[in-house]
């Protein structure tokens, strides 16, 4: 897939939850490659992403020491980092799960500038 993907780690302790999900995304209009799901150990994978320099952001779940971990090597390479420092989610409290917040929250924004009358032909 070309431009943004995603990288799911799916829950250590349940892994076939992801199953439904996986099938979604089959029998959607999702390009090959935009969702990749990678099993193993969360912690393992998810130290590997926040140092590989071709991953831009990180939205990590888990116990505080592990948010914290994971914010340092997000840090080496600057990289967006979004962590709940092993507070609880309610995943059906839309305020906290949908909406504006979690948009800013999840996505990258930039400003293009383009220069007119600049006299540049």
């Amino acid at each position: 897939a070309y431009g943004n993907s995603i990288i799911v780690i799916p829950s250590e302790k349940y892994p076939l939850s992801i199953s439904p999900f996986i099938e979604i995304i089959r029998a959607g209009d999702i390009p090959t490659g935009a969702i990749q799901i990678v099993f193993g150990k969360k912690m393992e994978l998810a130290s590997v992403l926040s140092q590989h320099s071709d991953v831009d952001g990180i939205n990590f779940l888990g116990s505080e020491e592990e948010c914290y971990s994971i914010k340092k090597l997000c840090a080496q390479t600057v990289k967006r980092v979004n962590v709940n420092y092993g507070v609880e989610i309610d995943w059906f409290d839309n305020q906290k799960t949908q909406g504006e917040r979690v948009q800013h929250d999840n996505c990258e924004s930039k400003t293009l500038w383009i220069p007119y009358g600049s006299g540049i032909n």
